[in-house]
């Protein structure tokens, strides 16, 4: 099991992960060609619909610093990747990982808003 501080620092390495994903040179713009098609396709699948949409929103209304809006650009990326690391057409679990990954920048982004 983690300590408190091996779980910070593995959340920590995640929001950078994401933040690098998200800041190559393409990302958002496909982000913004294949989301909304994708999120539509799969809404009824998922449980996490409105954190998606409200994660889109901010990125597409310009509510984030540029930091911030890399690492939310990766996990929309994650998302949008059907073969992630748990392939999203696999029965009941398909998108547990990408649940998890969504409220892990949500939960980076409140705690952002904190500091």
């Amino acid at each position: 099991m983690m300590n408190d501080d091996s779980k910070k620092t593995a959340e920590k390495d995640r929001i950078d992960k994401l933040r690098e994903v998200g800041s190559r040179t393409d990302a958002e713009k496909k982000v913004k060609l294949k989301f909304l098609d994708y999120f539509k396709k799969n809404k009824d699948s998922i449980s996490f619909g409105e954190k998606m949409e409200t994660l889109y929103e901010y990125v597409t209304e310009g509510k984030l610093t540029g930091r911030d809006k890399a690492v939310v650009i990766g996990a929309l990326l994650y998302f949008i990747n059907p073969l992630d690391v748990i392939p999203d057409l696999t029965p009941f679990l398909g998108f547990s990982d990408d649940v998890g990954l969504i409220y892990l920048v949500y939960n980076y982004l409140q705690n952002r808003s904190i500091e």
